[in-house]
């Protein structure tokens, strides 16, 4: 199949499934991570075994499926946008994934509505539309369904800082790599 000038190949980049390509999103609305991103991103996280897995405004399902195939034991992938869980059905399809995947077509709102406010994750990736302007109630929202210990992802425009706390979360570092940035809190253990 002939690929469109300029489109960037996402692939796995460690773990069962190192080097397989993705399908992407192929839509204005939706900006994928690249891999040379998600790669930082975990090599700071470090092991994700057995981790319980948010992928939240998901697209492709980049993130969540790098996870699982470096051992996450769960993902539940959550995007607004029909052809952006169409595409990861195929890409959990595509790896055999079934069983450890849940796929939500929902906004975030409505996802959180949804939500039983039990701890149920330890790794969450946040990737929103750089339009959005208020990240902090994503991670207020957030704080519910976080395990104690449990790790944030969020991605932002270059020139979005946010708070180093905020509520439970602490910040672990955030770093820029092109036009992103990167923040990683962690949920300090309640006492």
């Amino acid at each position: 199949m002939p690929f469109l000038k300029g489109l960037i190949l996402m692939r796995i980049i460690s773990g069962e499934h190192r080097g397989r390509t993705l399908k992407r999103v192929n839509k204005a609305t939706t900006r994928e991570t690249s891999d040379m991103v998600r790669e930082a991103v975990f090599n700071i996280l470090g092991d994700v075994y057995g981790k319980q897995v948010l992928d939240l405004f998901a697209g492709s399902g980049s993130y969540g499926l790098e996870a699982l195939s470096r051992g996450a034991s769960n993902a539940c992938f959550v995007d607004h946008d029909k052809d952006a869980t169409n595409c990861i059905k195929d890409n959990v399809n595509m790896l055999s994934y079934v069983a450890k995947a849940t796929i939500i077509l929902s906004s975030e709102t409505h996802f959180f509505k949804t939500q039983t406010k039990t701890p149920t994750y330890d790794l969450v990736f946040v990737d929103p539309p750089y339009a959005i302007p208020d990240h902090l109630s994503i991670l207020t929202d957030l704080e519910p369904l976080v395990k104690d210990s449990g790790i944030v992802v969020i991605e932002t425009a270059k020139k979005t800082e946010l708070p180093e706390h905020h509520q439970a979360f602490r910040s672990r570092l955030s770093r820029t790599y092109g036009r992103k940035r990167i923040t990683i809190y962690y949920k300090e253990t309640a006492t």
